[in-house]
């Protein structure tokens, strides 16, 4: 399995303390790289500090949203 995705899954995203609905989190090499509004900027950083690597994004689910899988 992906490390992205294993740490993905183990982020909390309902912690609204951490994480604001709506705001973008990029996990790339197995860590939360950085979150916010701004994809684009998000993405260009990563690209920048770590070239070789596929980052995983996601967003914040507002309250009342369901994700099934």
């Amino acid at each position: 399995m992906n490390k992205n995705f294993v740490a993905y899954q183990k982020l909390k995203l309902s912690d609204e303390r951490k994480f604001k609905a709506g705001e973008y989190v990029v996990i790339v090499g197995g860590k939360l790289f950085s979150k916010g509004k701004n994809l684009v900027k998000i993405l260009n950083e990563a690209q920048k500090r770590r070239p070789q690597d596929t980052p995983l994004v996601t967003k914040v689910p507002h309250k009342g949203i369901f994700i099934y899988s």
